[in-house]
């Protein structure tokens, strides 16, 4: 398997980062504008109109973990996880997107 691994920082408290994660208006503004859907656990947000994201996990202000159930080959049943840690004056998200069957041009060259 072969997994997308990233660190970004926030100038933002971990509460307003997390709140981004977990709901249409928060996801809307930095993936999908037209994203819909469900954000709770057990729920699904659709993106792009043609991929879904079962929430599998939320803890507040600490990790939200999603599982694609339908979209681009590639991408079935790949999980996406944000863990939020939050050090100084910034929040980091350390974002993994896991689960790849093979490296294809989303991840890099292989």
């Amino acid at each position: 398997m072969v997994d997308i691994v990233h660190r970004v920082g926030i100038g933002a408290p971990i509460a307003r980062v997390y709140e981004t994660l977990t709901t249409l208006d928060g996801t809307r503004g930095w993936w999908d504008s037209s994203a819909t859907g469900n954000t709770t656990k057990g729920g699904v947000i659709t993106f792009f109109k043609k991929v879904d994201m079962k929430v599998l996990e939320t803890k507040p202000n600490e990790l939200v973990k999603w599982k694609c159930t339908n979209g681009p080959e590639e991408w079935m049943n790949t999980e996406v996880i944000f863990h939020l840690v939050s050090k100084e004056d910034q929040t980091f998200v350390l974002f993994t997107h896991a689960g790849w069957a093979k490296a294809v041009e989303f991840i890099g060259r292989a």
